[in-house]
């Protein structure tokens, strides 16, 4: 196994991207629509489990919500501003701010009703 800056990871069919420290702002603080975001790491388990998830709600919102993951292993000063104390953490960002946050795999309806939330706004 390699170093969490050497891992590959396959792309999410194309409709979830990376945020990193640099692009944050830009993917998520001023995205004109509300924003999943995924903060997860390579060697964590459960963040695997969440993936099927992340892409069905991609697919399901396309065009309405972005949907985004932050490797927090490469991306330390986000984890560090979001306080993320456990992986893997999904937050709704909605207007620049954290609308609903939740640690732990959570079912993807219980994410759904967040960004259904979130659009409301």
């Amino acid at each position: 196994m390699g170093s969490a800056q050497s891992v590959q990871r396959q792309p999410l069919a194309g409709l979830v991207s990376d945020a990193t420290d640099e692009t944050f702002e830009d993917e998520v603080l001023l995205s004109p629509v509300p924003v999943l975001v995924d903060f997860w790491a390579p060697w964590c388990r459960p963040c695997r489990i969440l993936v099927p998830a992340l892409e069905w709600i991609a697919s399901s919102f396309m065009d309405r919500v972005k949907v985004v993951q932050v490797n927090t292993d490469l991306n330390r000063e986000l984890a560090e501003r979001y306080n993320i104390r456990g992986l893997p953490t999904v937050m709704v960002f909605a207007k620049g701010q954290v609308q609903r946050s939740a640690m732990g795999v959570r079912p993807p309806e219980e994410y759904v009703r967040y960004l259904e939330d979130a659009l409301t706004l």
